[in-house]
């Protein structure tokens, strides 16, 4: 009797241990949280991709500037094309322009009525022999034109003296002809008086008669050659006037096409300095030369050819890594994932902790017939490359393990969650 009731003790100690494991097994279970995780493959990479540099036109290399691996900054000249034809072209434009420019203050020194050019410098790469012998020839040209206007200004001040002498003389003439008039007058009156008292014949008063209308009309036309004597000095003087607003007219006229000409050449001249510019081939940023296709000079390359590749630094470093479509509903923006760098050769795997800033809105299909996937973005924080050291360089394309890390769950959740499905689909089925 003892001996049941001992064994009855030990069943009932037993079953209370049992119920007490049990229940903390799940007080626990749904109690304490755990924290999962997917877990994707992936690489580094920089937030702007590496960019290809190519040439805009085709021709043939004349300097390679770069090397394989090393540093450029934006907008360093990595080759250089042949600028034999384009810059036959510039000298040419240059050289039309150094011209009008300096014909431009020929013409303005003329308008101003000074003996002395002030050229101006001269833009572009003009041979200084060659300007200083379009100047001279400016110079001389000046001298002409002014030497010929001077020549044309004095040759109408000397008609103009000669028909001033003339006119003198005639002043003279008409003052002879009018004491002559005068005289005769005197002689008449007195002439006529004698002939009413019969002491003079009527042939002497005829006489004397027709000679004061002679000296009248030589005095008239005396009168009539001054005045158009008068009148040529006029006619003189609006010449004189009409060479100079000639001249005036003809310089302005010639500025203007002048203006035109070099506008139209200064337009030229830029769009060959344009062409000129495609031929020294640029980085579009600083980085990392990588892929270098042209290494010597000499070679021919077609427009639009890739000649290497640039890859950028200190940039933001990302993940780009690939989830697939079941988990994909797990992935979010703003969701903090744990990198594992396995691309580094170190006895510990170094970790780093960053944040999902892009999932791919749709599925990309595998070009190789594998399963599709979802990319996913993960941000690197900023001050990681000092985290890591300068022995542990991030770089481009090195393999990465991410963690995209789960909201908090319950032990009981998961062990419950194979169960409600496994019945969900037995459901279905049935």
């Amino acid at each position: 009797m003892q001996a049941n009731l001992g064994c009855h003790r030990h069943v009932i100690a037993g079953a209370i241990v049992l119920l007490a494991l049990l229940g903390g097994v799940v007080l626990w279970a749904v109690q304490i949280e755990i924290s999962g995780a997917i877990v994707v493959q992936g690489q580094l990479a920089v937030e702007r991709s590496s960019q290809s540099v190519q040439s805009e036109i085709g021709g043939r290399i004349t300097g390679v500037f770069v090397a394989e691996g090393e540093h450029v900054r934006g907008g360093d000249v990595l080759f250089q094309l042949d600028r034999g034809a384009g810059q036959l072209r510039e000298d040419a434009v240059n050289q039309n322009i150094a011209e009008l420019t300096l014909r431009r203050a020929r013409l303005q020194a003329e308008q101003d009525g000074t003996a002395q050019i002030d050229f101006p410098q001269v833009a572009g790469n003009v041979d200084p022999q060659e300007v200083a012998r379009i100047k001279e020839g400016e110079r001389r040209h000046l001298e002409a034109r002014e030497a010929m206007f001077r020549d044309g200004q004095a040759q109408i001040a000397t008609a103009k003296d000669q028909i001033a002498a003339q006119i003198s003389g005639i002043r003279a003439q008409r003052a002879s002809v009018v004491l002559q008039i005068a005289l005769i007058e005197e002689q008449l009156t007195a002439q006529e008086a004698l002939q009413a008292r019969g002491l003079t014949p009527a042939a002497s008063v005829l006489a004397l008669r027709r000679e004061h209308a002679r000296l009248t009309g030589q005095q008239g036309e005396l009168r009539s050659a001054e005045a158009a004597a008068n009148e040529r000095i006029t006619g003189l003087s609006l010449d004189a006037l009409h060479q100079k607003e000639t001249r005036r007219e003809e310089i302005i006229a010639q500025l203007n096409t002048l203006s035109s000409d070099l506008s139209r050449l200064t337009g030229a001249r830029e769009a060959v300095l344009q062409d000129l510019d495609k031929l020294a081939i640029r980085a579009p940023m600083s980085g990392i030369v990588h892929r270098l296709a042209v290494q010597h000079q000499g070679a021919v390359i077609r427009s639009g050819e890739t000649l290497l590749h640039i890859v950028p630094q200190n940039r933001p470093m990302t993940a780009i890594a690939q989830v697939t479509p079941k988990a994909v509903d797990q992935v979010f923006v703003g969701q903090t994932a744990r990198l594992r760098l396995t691309g580094f050769s170190r006895p510990e795997t170094p970790e780093l902790t960053g944040q999902v800033v892009h999932v791919s809105p749709d599925a990309i299909a595998d070009q190789n017939g594998g399963q599709s996937h979802f990319n996913i973005t993960v941000q690197l924080p900023a001050a990681a490359p000092q985290e890591l050291g300068p022995d542990m360089p991030l770089l481009p394309g090195m393999p990465v393990e991410v963690f995209v890390i789960q909201a908090p769950r319950s032990a009981m959740s998961y062990l419950l969650k194979p169960l409600t499905d496994y019945f969900v689909r037995a459901w279905r089925e049935s």
